[in-house]
């Protein structure tokens, strides 16, 4: 048997090396060490006993000598002398040979792991306890910025709520503003106070004083101008709004003054016989286009109409007179006659109003006396002033391919009004058949199943109403009038024009 080499044991209170146990026999690793055995602990360092693993999914293990003891183990103390004189405790120990060396190092990484978690979590405890203690001072500074944080947020609240407000205020603004331009400007009453009229100084003083009198109730501003040519009043229009063509509605913009391109002439009877016989009409327009060259003349020409009438009686008068005179005998012929008036041939008149219209493209339009002259300017006035509006609505209503203006289709106060006014739209359907028609058939849709059910000669025979109550007459309907409106309201036919 070879010489036992010495064995160097992890006991630190170990004195001399043990020898290797030996090989022939096999170690028990749950027999108890001797030495545990001979010495027993003190009642108050007792043995820690084994718990169940939670990791390991084997029961616990009892503590043995080929696994590092427990590092919170009581002490034991250990007799040496009774170690060395018992022989057979190296029998006791296990052979090297059985050692797990990776068992022994993964059960010291665990209880490493788990001895670092422990410091940690009494560390992590106790530095709250050194570093939340704060001076009065610093307590001091934080009270004050969060009273500036919370004053500061009150501020920017309140600025926000007033910039909230005042917008809120624009808006208001904004829309009754936009409200008011989109009046329908088509009615003269809402348009003609955006007009100021230019009243030339050499206009006669009557026409003048009856004009400014009825523009004052209109709300109409008016100047006095010098014209360089006698007589001309223009327009100009105090502009507040701009048509947006992307949006369809218009839009408030600042004030400003704008001349409208309409001029006026106001020319009495006698200054327009004139200019015909003199051959100066033409120069006049001339002069009128050439002051006025992208405006739109308008002549308003005074007592032409009382002239003309006058010119003819003078010409029937001296017809007459000179009848008579050749009846006369010769003895009245010494008696000195009154100098009687020039006729003026009414072909010259009649041919100077038709160049004006044909050859200067201009508008004529009459009156008889001064006041009426005053009125026909305030209506030219207010006309002026829904120009641009009826424009505009023209343009957006162009595809309707009919005429969008009001009173051309009739409107009745309620349905059945309506209806019968409807019915009467259709040509040789009289108020009476109208009538008639709707106390048998008192809707559009009764109407048109009674004429597909009863044929073209439904209404044939039915009774016309004799007033609006509903009193029928002992006349009837007639045969074509009813063929035409079963035509008319059950025909197929899109390029049918029977109404």
């Amino acid at each position: 048997m070879p010489a036992a080499r010495p064995f160097e044991s992890s006991d630190p209170f170990a004195s001399s090396p043990q020898p290797l146990p030996n090989a022939s026999k096999v170690a028990d690793p749950i027999a108890p060490s001797p030495i545990r055995t001979t010495i027993p602990a003190p009642k108050s360092l007792h043995r820690r006993t084994a718990t169940w693993d939670p990791i390991s999914s084997s029961a616990p293990e009892v503590c043995s000598f080929d696994s590092s003891p427990p590092g919170n183990q009581g002490h034991v103390v250990i007799d040496i002398d009774d170690s060395d004189a018992n022989d057979d405790s190296e029998d006791d120990l296990p052979d090297i040979s059985n050692f797990d060396i990776a068992k022994i190092r993964r059960r010291l990484q665990l209880q490493r792991s788990q001895s670092d978690v422990i410091p940690s979590k009494s560390r992590s405890r106790s530095k709250p306890t050194t570093t939340n203690k704060k001076s009065a001072a610093d307590r001091v500074r934080e009270k004050e910025a969060r009273a500036a944080a919370k004053e500061a947020d009150k501020e920017t609240k309140r600025r926000e709520k007033q910039e909230a407000k005042e917008a809120k205020a624009r808006e208001k603004e904004r829309n009754a503003a936009l409200a008011e331009v989109n009046k329908l400007r088509t009615d003269k009453k809402v348009s003609t106070p955006e007009m100021m009229v230019d009243i030339p100084s050499s206009l006669n003083p009557t026409v003048t004083t009856q004009l400014t009198v009825m523009l004052e109730p209109l709300d109409v501003q008016f100047t006095t101008w010098d014209s360089p040519v006698d007589n001309v009043i223009k327009w100009r229009r105090k502009v507040k709004s701009r048509y947006n063509d992307d949006l369809g509605l218009w839009e408030p913009i600042p004030l400003r003054l704008q001349d409208e391109k309409h001029a006026l002439v106001v020319m009495t009877a006698d200054e327009f016989v004139r200019l015909a016989l003199d051959d100066e009409l033409s120069s006049h327009v001339e002069k009128m286009e050439r002051h006025f060259s992208t405006h739109h003349i308008i002549y308003l020409l005074e007592g032409l109409i009382p002239w003309m009438r006058k010119n003819r009686n003078l010409r029937n008068r001296q017809f007459t007179s000179r009848v008579r005179a050749q009846e006369s005998s010769a003895s009245n012929s010494s008696r000195r006659n009154k100098p009687s008036e020039s006729y003026i041939p009414e072909e010259t008149i009649e041919d100077a109003l038709l160049q004006l219209q044909v050859m200067h493209d201009v508008l004529i339009h009459h009156t008889t006396i001064p006041l009426e002259t005053a009125e026909w300017i305030v209506n030219f006035t207010q006309h002026v002033s829904t120009i641009p509006y009826r424009k505009q609505r023209d343009q957006a209503t162009l595809v309707a391919g009919f005429c969008m203006e009001s009173g051309q289709v009739k409107t009745g106060e309620d349905t059945k009004d309506t209806y019968v006014k409807m019915l009467q739209e259709i040509v040789r359907v009289t108020a009476p058949i109208a009538y008639g028609v709707a106390q048998e058939l008192t809707s559009v849709s009764k109407l048109v199943r009674g004429l597909e059910t009863g044929g073209p000669t439904r209404l044939e025979g039915v009774r016309k109403s004799a007033n609006k109550d509903g009193t029928f007459s002992d006349r009837t309907i007639g045969q074509a009038v009813s063929r035409r409106m079963y035509k008319v309201f059950t025909g197929q036919d899109e390029t049918s024009t029977d109404v």
